[in-house]
């Protein structure tokens, strides 16, 4: 039996089809940081949207900001085979999150805002997975995030600008 509805069909609405465009919340607070992420409670800073080195997690205590985690990365540079050529990645050296604010999904939202505001000349953000234990919570993370082992032995996260996402 097939039940018919009396409602207009929206699936080929304009409204719907049309591209939304998606820019990065970011503000400036009393400190002077760049603040990619705010809810009630905390906050997430980064220090360079050109050139990201670390993003810092704040908990709103008091009125007063405590960092309560950070993440923490670097450029890495690889020479393409045959050509003059370098690609460039955001090398991931360590997230942290004290034990009081974890499992909230706050590391997973770092990388996350990291991976929001990389340029397009940059390829993706990259780990050591040799030294990564293979059970450990950052490659649970990366590999929800669509992370490979890359030829030059690094788990990669891919950057979504640079796959047709634009």
């Amino acid at each position: 039996m097939v039940q018919l509805l009396n409602k207009e069909d929206y699936e080929y609405s304009f409204e719907l089809l049309n591209p939304k465009q998606f820019e990065i919340w970011a503000k400036v607070d009393s400190m002077g940081r760049n603040i990619i992420y705010q809810d009630a409670e905390y906050k997430i800073s980064i220090d360079s949207f050109e050139n990201p080195k670390y993003l810092k997690l704040y908990f709103n205590k008091n009125g007063r900001d405590l960092k309560v985690g950070e993440l923490i990365c670097s450029d890495k540079y690889f020479n393409v085979s045959n050509s003059q050529k370098t690609i460039r990645y955001i090398s991931m050296k360590y997230v942290f999150v004290n034990d009081n604010h974890k499992g909230r999904g706050f590391s997973y939202r770092m990388v996350n805002s990291l991976l929001s505001v990389l340029n397009e000349d940059t390829q993706g953000i990259i780990t050591n997975f040799d030294k990564r234990n293979k059970n450990s919570s950052i490659v649970k993370m990366f590999s929800n995030l669509g992370a490979f082992v890359n030829s030059y032995g690094y788990l990669e996260i891919k950057n979504p600008k640079n796959n047709g996402f634009k």
